[in-house]
């Protein structure tokens, strides 16, 4: 997918916005699987794991993209810009 859209802080909310998700899923999980509830393992489990899969390629793809565009920043400078303020 392409991210190329959306501003750096867009990404970081949706890193952020992903992982709490990606949280409250794993609790949601963890829960069933204590309390042993055979009609919710077998369709919520199935359920929750696409989700946390879904949701785990969104936050690499997120990942990939700031990887990127850091990328480009750090290649894009010369040694002597890198941390200079000053006028030449």
């Amino acid at each position: 997918m392409q991210y190329s859209h959306l501003t750096d802080d867009d990404l970081w909310r949706a890193v952020t916005k992903n992982t709490n998700a990606m949280s409250v899923l794993f609790d949601q999980q963890h829960e069933a699987g204590i309390r042993g509830l055979p009609d919710f393992q077998t369709s919520a489990m199935f359920s929750i794991s696409r989700a946390i899969d879904r949701l785990e390629r969104e936050y690499q793809d997120y990942a990939s993209e700031l990887r990127r565009r850091c990328s480009l920043i750090l290649n894009s400078q010369t040694p002597c810009s890198v941390g200079s303020n000053q006028a030449a």
